[in-house]
């Protein structure tokens, strides 16, 4: 879905600029020319960042930085001619995420927007599920029906990678590479010991039996 950004701005010139690499980036945006404009759009659109000028009519970006900040910790890029880093702290000090001094790069404003964009939005996390089993791979943790399972790195991996495309086969060979262990015979032979421990622990929380061995080849979901 396409983030919308808030372009306060009074100039004309600078706002369809700015619009025009926004519309490159297939961004959607709003356009406010006063301070009152900008509350009250910000309000209406709630927008995903705001790009907000210091000197406006009305009600300068200071003061309208300070009413967004009071209801919303949307992020705020502060765009402004005062390059003074004391004017630069005092940005920061009300809210700004970002603050970049005119004239500027259009495409150093994109990457900025794009780095605040990344910091403010929370990671997806990282989740497998099959049936009742459902793994948690940032927290490093295993649930099946409900119920919290112990498993050592080697069965986690093991469980991972089945996880990761239940319908296919997967040898033996593929599992140790899959377990960044290195191959010999007896770390292929080992796998077996490994998935026998795996089941010990998955079986008994679920109504099938889970792993299916394909003679001669592998093991796979089922």
């Amino acid at each position: 879905m396409s983030k919308t950004i808030l372009v306060v701005e009074d100039d004309e010139r600078i706002a369809s600029l700015i619009c025009k690499y926004l519309q490159m980036e297939s961004y959607a945006y709003h356009v406010a020319r006063t301070g009152l404009d900008a509350i009250t759009l910000f309000e209406k659109t709630k927008p995903n960042l705001v790009i907000l000028d210091l000197m406006l009519p009305s009600i300068d970006g200071a003061a309208v930085c300070q009413k967004i900040r009071a209801i919303s910790d949307v992020p705020v890029i502060m765009v402004s001619a005062l390059s003074e880093e004391s004017h630069r702290l005092e940005g920061f000090s009300i809210g700004a995420d970002d603050y970049i001094c005119k004239p500027f790069n259009p495409r150093e404003l994109m990457a900025r927007i794009k780095a605040v964009l990344r910091r403010a939005s929370p990671s997806e996390p990282r989740l497998l599920s099959y049936g009742t089993i459902h793994m948690d791979l940032d927290e490093r943790t295993v649930k099946v029906s409900g119920q919290p399972i112990t498993l050592t790195q080697v069965e986690f991996r093991l469980l991972e990678v089945l996880l990761s495309n239940p319908s296919r086969v997967y040898s033996r060979e593929e599992l140790l590479e899959g377990c960044h262990i290195e191959y010999s015979e007896s770390s292929v032979r080992s796998i077996d010991f490994h998935i026998k421990n795996l089941r010990r622990k998955l079986h008994p929380l679920t109504e099938d039996k889970l792993i299916k061995t394909v003679y001669g080849f592998g093991y796979k979901l089922i």
